[in-house]
């Protein structure tokens, strides 16, 4: 288990990631983000600050 998080379930991500890298991060830092804030949390600028820095890393920001 890395950080709380079933193997199964990271092993998943990096399963329908395939060679993209870049997208099976992502999908971990925002999985990494709600196991450390159970509950009731605003993930709304969180995700839209990620989602902005991966756009721009990845060269898909519109």
């Amino acid at each position: 288990m890395s950080r709380g998080l079933k193997e199964t379930v990271l092993e998943e991500i990096r399963e329908c990631a395939g060679e993209d890298k870049a997208i099976a991060k992502f999908l971990l830092e925002l999985i990494l983000e709600e196991a450390e804030h159970p509950g009731f949390w605003q993930y709304k600028e969180l995700y839209k600050k990620k989602l902005q820095l991966y756009t721009r890393e990845e060269g898909t920001e519109r």
